[in-house]
């Protein structure tokens, strides 16, 4: 084929390359014409939504300033008709509400106030509706049927004006409603610059089509829900935007010229090219065709760019014997690397700066579960699982940078899905220059040394572990024995004292108070020492483990029936967080639940004067330090309370030790530590002075 049609070909080629350009600019104004569209809509849609807050913002005010007042709670206490009609008739007017209504506490109807010519002065909630929407909230939001137009209704629950957070219970309910109709819609409409209508249920939002784009209209819906949360209504809203078809035909005029110089630019350049470039490029062909540069001597003398690619095709020549034997002598080298590579019976490699593999070995290939040439020029996101693969690019990347040798113990997933331990040393290549040009890698099975070293780790800490248990059984035993003999010895005679307190009771006077006093002080001490003796007892006598599967979970759901906690000034509040992963771990579920009990009674009798919130949270955690770093299941209490100090806390498991003075008997926590290592588990507390304390307990999976 001549030059001359290659030309005109590629002169073609141009001009439909242009015309997709043309074509592809056209569809990008399109869509950023899309994109204008969408963000005209959104600015349309914030402006209704803002002007709708507007209109409603006297509901939600008189709401809230008639539900914080301490005579609408004697309202609800009296239901004094004229005080209603002074103050709540009123102010429908003022706050320009359509209805009113109020229930006392019990949630029945006291009161009610309607100003339009529908006949539904009711308020359509039963007692059950009511007592759901003020669960979570003091304050409530929904919208109601009122024949064929509906109505916003706000609600709020009545406190005192001195409650202003309103935490005190509420001494009844109140609701106000707003109509929207027809004229409601034309006035928002008239508002917002948009046309409102009622929608029907199943309408659904125009779809931004290419012509809606082009003429700027658009619209969307805005839905009512119920007191239920259900969709009671829609309004459609729609609007057109002036602006964005002005853009557009702007757009295509721009279009039309911009395509008319495109082609006239074409046919100039078509024209220069066929000129200046076909005689010259047809002398280089011949050349470069018979490898000859003979037919390149006109064009030698030139100082334009053919008399450059002249000089170049000259050069090119006389370097490509040169290079012909460059590569023989790299093909010998080849051939000798990967000999070397095939005769080691370790994983080897080679890898260029961008971690390409540009020789790889028959192990390292089999390990892959490929061919070896499939490998070539493969990175390791290609081959290896994502974590894997970043891990080893971190790796190349250390050693590229920092130009030194890196040895690593790590796993090794091959493909049959078996798990090796490798030795792997990775080594930076340099060229002439001292340049890093790639990395050398060998990897080593080290499996069954790391079997023999992880075998001999693990019988030195289940040694340790089971001489710590020995020690612990000889104290528990030595204390149990104790506790007998003393609990005995001193039961009797506290027996006694109770008895002769209680006979001093029944024979004082009215008038001895002073001496009651002092006889309260003494029973109160004899019945702490009582309580003491048989926490010693029971701990004496330990009830048998019965091991069986348990689900955290379930575990702390069954127990939190077990305690509710509240103090004068703050309330306490039990809240859980529970995994819905699946685990279980054996343990007796009845001490279980007996330590779960004295964690959350001594986090809630810290917090006792200030109230606070307890956790309960129950999960898996990936590595343990207590089991060689294996999976296991964690229940965790923590609290925000006062915190332990850093001097009381190696003394947290002590036999009698306390911070409770007279209130506590100092065996909670270490009953609890016993239960936890008699059913195999861990147990850990940390803690810092106005920060709160979180205990976990531990245990391995089953």
């Amino acid at each position: 084929m001549k030059i001359r049609t290659k030309l005109i070909l590629l002169f073609l080629a141009i001009i439909l390359v242009v015309a997709a350009a043309i074509a592809l600019e056209r569809d990008f104004e399109v869509k950023r014409l899309a994109g204008i569209f969408a963000l005209s809509r959104a600015r349309e849609e914030i402006a209704f939504d803002k002007i709708v807050a507007l209109r409603n913002n006297r509901l939600e005010a008189l709401v809230s300033d008639y539900t914080f007042w301490d005579e609408m709670v004697e309202f609800t206490k009296t239901g004094d008709k004229e005080w209603a009609a002074e103050n709540i008739d009123a102010s429908l007017s003022v706050f320009n509400v359509n209805a009113m209504w109020v229930f006392r506490k019990d949630y029945t109807g006291l009161y009610s106030f309607w100003s339009l010519d529908e006949d539904v002065e009711d308020l359509p909630l039963s007692k059950g509706a009511i007592s759901h929407l003020f669960r979570n909230s003091r304050f409530c939001h929904f919208f109601i049927r009122v024949g064929k137009n509906i109505m916003e209704v706000r609600g709020a629950t009545i406190h005192p004006t001195a409650d202003i957070l309103r935490k005190t219970e509420p001494q009844g309910y109140l609701f106000a409603g707003i109509l929207w109709d027809e004229k409601s819609l034309r006035e928002l409409a008239s508002l917002t610059g948009t046309s409102v209508r009622f929608a029907s249920p199943n309408e659904r939002p125009v779809p931004d089509t290419r012509a809606n784009i082009m003429s700027g209209e658009s619209g969307f819906l805005r839905q009512f829900t119920g007191w239920d949360g259900k969709p009671l209504a829609k309004i459609a809203v729609s609007f057109r935007s002036e602006s964005i078809k002005h853009y557009n035909l702007t757009g295509q005029t721009v279009f039309f010229v911009f395509g008319l110089l495109a082609a006239v630019s074409l046919l100039v350049f078509f024209i220069s090219v066929v000129h200046l470039v076909s005689y010259p490029l047809r002398l280089v062909s011949e050349s470069l065709k018979n490898k000859d540069p003979a037919p390149l001597a006109p064009l030698a003398k030139n100082n334009d760019e053919f008399g450059e690619i002249t000089k170049a095709i000259c050069e090119a020549f006389e370097q490509e014997a040169a290079l012909e034997a460059a590569n023989i002598r790299n093909r010998e080298a080849e051939i000798q690397e990967k000999a070397i590579l095939e005769n080691i019976s370790d994983l080897a490699w080679l890898k260029d700066l961008e971690n390409r593999y540009i020789v790889v070995n028959g192990p390292f290939a089999k390990a892959c579960g490929r061919a070896p040439a499939e490998l070539i020029g493969k990175t390791d996101s290609d081959i290896w699982p994502r974590e894997a693969a970043e891990r080893y690019v971190a790796d190349d990347k250390e050693v590229i940078f920092s130009g030194k040798q890196k040895v690593i113990c790590e796993p090794l997933f091959s493909a049959d899905g078996d798990m090796s331990w490798m030795e792997t040393v990775k080594t930076p290549m340099f060229n002439d220059k001292g340049e890093v040009i790639g990395i050398a890698g060998i990897s080593r099975d080290i499996t069954e040394r790391k079997k023999s070293e992880e075998e001999l780790k693990k019988a030195y800490i289940d040694l340790k572990e089971t001489q710590h248990r020995l020690i612990q059984a000889e104290k528990f035993s030595a204390l149990g024995k104790f506790s007998t003999s003393f609990a005995h010895e001193i039961k009797n005679p506290l027996g006694i004292i109770l008895n002769g307190i209680e006979y001093l009771e029944m024979k004082l006077g009215a008038s001895d108070n002073d001496l009651k006093g002092d006889l309260d002080i003494i029973k109160r001490s004899t019945l702490r020492a009582d309580d003491i003796i048989k926490k010693l007892l029971k701990f004496a006598r330990p009830s048998e483990i019965k091991l069986e599967r348990i689900k955290p979970q379930e575990l702390v759901n069954d127990t939190l029936p077990f305690f509710k906690y509240s103090s004068p000034t703050g309330e306490i509040k039990i809240s859980t967080e529970l995994s819905v992963e699946p685990m279980e771990f054996m343990a007796d579920k009845n001490q279980m639940q007996q330590a779960i009990i004295n964690m959350v009674m001594n986090a809630a009798e810290s917090m006792a004067n200030t109230g606070g919130q307890i956790t309960i949270k129950a999960y898996r955690e990936g590595r343990s330090e207590f089991y060689f770093a294996k999976p296991v299941c964690v229940i965790e209490i923590s609290d925000n309370g006062p915190g332990i100090s850093e001097a009381n806390m190696s003394k947290l498991f002590e036999p009698f030790f306390t911070t409770k003075s007279e209130k506590g008997t100092g065996l909670g926590l270490f009953i609890t530590k016993l239960i936890i290592d008699n059913n195999k588990g861990n147990i850990a507390v940390d803690s810092k002075l106005g920060r709160g304390t979180t205990v976990r307990m531990i245990f391995p999976l089953a």
